[in-house]
């Protein structure tokens, strides 16, 4: 059967006028997408050309360390110091003059690498603490008490005089405690010093005794801090705070900062209510 040609002059007219407004709707819905896509590479360009800059400066700043000595050797106090310059020139100037340059995992690295629990500051306070306690007495005051492990002054006096002939017990699981006090013993001492270590060195040794209890307390100090660093690092980094700051509020963090920064209440004093 031959299906007859629709001859209605309606439908034909429908056809006709239809046809070119599709077509002008389809080229405008072309154009919308294509501005938006040239919009999306531009915004793009400008963060890679953010990015590049960033890893230029990053370049240029390990070519500086590699020239001073080589990579590696950098002191960890100066990592922190340009961890902190980085986060609080850098990346607040450019939240406050570029905030569309600007990435939230770029945020979020920079506050890892300066918070309580980022590397540089870990090891740096680890380093100042074993300078305290290396220097936490003068070394003829550690010899001393090195040497006197294990054996009380009345032992000295008498295994000097040679009146009788003295056994210590080596004391299990600590070298330092046996091997210092005999290479001690091998040295025979005049009867003035003697004399005058059998008189005042038991008082002299209550003393660094105590100070050995101070050292103890130091190092369980140490690890308190950086438990509790541990702790500050986990409560944050599980609610991601960094990347729930608006921009506007880091802004604002980094003018407050510069302000602070040009008073005295961030001093170690001022801030932690320390007496001077």
């Amino acid at each position: 059967a031959v299906i007859e040609e629709n001859k209605d002059p309606a439908t034909k007219e429908l056809k006709t006028t239809s046809q070119p407004t599709c077509n002008k709707d389809r080229s405008k819905a072309y154009r919308k997408r294509k501005k938006e896509f040239l919009k999306s590479l531009e915004q793009r360009v400008k963060l890679l050309e953010s990015e590049n800059q960033d890893l230029k400066s990053d370049n240029e700043r390990l070519q500086q360390i590699i020239k001073q000595g080589g990579l590696g050797k950098i002191s960890f106090d100066s990592k922190l110091k340009e961890n902190e310059d980085y986060m609080y020139n850098n990346i607040f100037k450019k939240v406050k003059n570029e905030p569309d340059n600007l990435r939230h995992t770029m945020i979020q690295q920079a506050y890892e690498n300066i918070g309580e629990f980022s590397p540089a500051r870990i090891e740096l306070v680890k380093k100042q603490f074993k300078e305290i306690l290396d220097n936490i007495v003068a070394f003829d005051t550690k010899v001393i008490h090195c040497c006197f492990k294990g054996m009380t002054v009345k032992e000295f006096v008498q295994k000097q005089r040679r009146k009788r002939n003295i056994k210590f017990i080596r004391k299990k699981g600590d070298n330092s405690y046996n091997a210092a006090r005999e290479i001690f013993n091998e040295y025979k001492f005049s009867d003035e010093m003697v004399n005058i270590m059998g008189e005042e060195t038991a008082d002299y040794l209550k003393l660094t005794r105590k100070i050995q209890k101070i050292a103890q307390q130091l190092v369980q100090l140490r690890n308190d801090l950086i438990n509790t660093w541990k702790g500050i690092h986990d409560e944050t980094h599980e609610k991601d705070c960094a990347l729930n700051f608006s921009k506007q509020d880091l802004a604002n963090m980094g003018d407050l900062y510069a302000r602070l920064k040009e008073t005295d209440l961030l001093t170690t004093h001022n801030a932690w209510n320390i007496p001077k």
